[in-house]
């Protein structure tokens, strides 16, 4: 028997870094790149939290966000990186001391400035991964396309983009209640192991990817995802993204045998 998606309100989790809100929201809104192809992506995207169930009324509580999933078909499959499921959930609704794996959609889509939402939220489970590619496909218990929300699917990129190449990668950093878009340069593409990665530089210098950010997807102007992001970088490298490219999310799905289902474009 499938799971149904229960109601709730999605409410911040914590607060901002306190260098971190203020140049997110104490300086003057900086234009959204490719506002149409960001309207669409909110539309697929979707912080993937730890939560708790509370009797009576089975409320479900979230403690923290553990990264971001991306709808990769209508199905409810998703996909995110490898290392946010690996994080401690627990599947058992007993269990007192574990953390139930779900994602929050909000009913009316995620709307600039709210501070909570009227939201589902959905159990997930069925994931599937490889330690040797930081990426996960997991599925949403109950399906969340057909519970009429305002959700799409995304489109994976079939063809790389050129290095210089401008993209955006939208997530939920820093417990955030609402997706952040941050705008970014292709540097390069680099192989690692099974994986090959996009190294990304920001646009503006003070938003590199926050913890949360992991599984944002990462997009082109027209909407087309070309990776997820799976860290951030750190010393030498600080201030650049490295996202793992959708080819290796292809290779990755036709070695498990997944069938990436074609969707239509988000309206």
């Amino acid at each position: 028997m499938k799971a149904l998606p229960k109601t709730c309100s999605f409410i911040l989790l914590g607060l901002f870094l306190a260098a971190f809100s203020a140049r997110l929201w104490g300086e003057k809104p900086r234009p959204r790149p490719f506002p149409e192809a960001v309207m669409n992506m909110n539309r697929s995207l979707f912080p993937i939290v730890c939560g708790k169930l509370e009797q009576p009324g089975d409320k479900f509580t979230a403690l923290y966000t553990a990264g971001t999933g991306v709808f990769i078909d209508t199905a409810g499959h998703f996909i995110t990186a490898g290392h946010v499921i690996r994080r401690k959930f627990s599947t058992s609704l007993d269990d007192p001391t574990g953390c139930l794996p779900a994602i929050y959609i909000a009913k009316s889509g995620w709307q600039p400035g709210a501070q909570s939402y009227d939201a589902n939220w959905f159990k997930f489970g069925d994931c599937i991964q490889d330690a040797n590619v930081d990426v996960a496909v997991c599925h949403a218990e109950g399906n969340p396309f057909a519970a009429s929300l305002q959700i799409s699917a995304v489109r994976i990129a079939k063809t790389a983009p050129a290095p210089g190449t401008q993209v955006a990668f939208t997530g939920f950093p820093v417990q955030s209640n609402q997706p952040v878009t941050t705008q970014s340069r292709i540097l390069r593409l680099d192989a690692a192991g099974k994986m090959n990665l996009w190294v990304l530089t920001t646009e503006v210098a003070d938003q590199p990817p926050w913890p949360g950010s992991s599984g944002s997807p990462v997009y082109l102007s027209d909407g087309s995802l070309i990776g997820i992001i799976v860290r951030r970088g750190i010393n030498a490298d600080n201030g650049l993204a490295f996202a793992l490219s959708s080819d290796s999310i292809r290779a990755f799905l036709a070695e498990h045998h997944l069938f990436l289902r074609p969707v239509r474009p988000a309206r």
